[in-house]
């Protein structure tokens, strides 16, 4: 029952049970899109490094969760080896997606994906040009100034702008 293997995952997570990490990686390869997107949290959370490999192969998953999930995992788990294959989502036709492909590359410290992340500032999802403005901020990109002072006048950007102003106020 599906329920149960949800329930199941969660506590081994909340167990740390790194010993369970070859059985979740099985669940990989299950044909239920949710179970494949809850083993790649589960990996992600447990430290299952030695699943970069078939994590990384779920950045082609046909579901975008499983996508979006598999990204997230890789940025959590250091996976520097499959910047390459993140880099391509930044295209991914789901906004969830580029946004966790964004933040992964953020966490792996990708600074060599930087005109990558630039051309997002074009993006039609305004939380995705939000969001490229954020990391290219937080990767240090200097050569992006131009580009990200080229889209001050975007409503989305001054929101964002406006969002960490008031933040830092509190």
């Amino acid at each position: 029952d599906r329920t149960e293997l949800v329930n199941a995952i969660y506590t081994l997570i909340d167990l740390n049970a790194t010993e369970a990490i070859p059985a979740i990686t099985k669940l990989l390869e299950d044909k239920e899109p949710l179970v494949r997107e809850l083993a790649v949290y589960a990996l992600g959370q447990l430290g299952g490094n030695q699943a970069i490999p078939q994590i990384t192969a779920l950045l082609q998953d046909n579901q975008p969760d499983v996508r979006t999930m598999s990204v997230d995992a890789l940025g959590k788990l250091g996976a520097k080896q499959a910047i390459p294959e993140i880099t391509k989502l930044l295209q991914d036709n789901d906004s969830w997606v580029r946004k966790s492909a964004v933040v992964a590359l953020w966490e792996l410290g990708a600074k060599e994906t930087i005109p990558d992340i630039i051309k997002l500032l074009q993006d039609n999802n305004p939380d995705v040009r939000r969001l490229a403005v954020f990391v290219l901020g937080k990767l240090g990109a200097k050569e992006a100034i131009p580009d990200i002072t080229g889209v001050l006048n975007d409503p989305a950007v001054r929101r964002g702008m406006l969002v960490r102003k008031t933040a830092g106020r509190q």
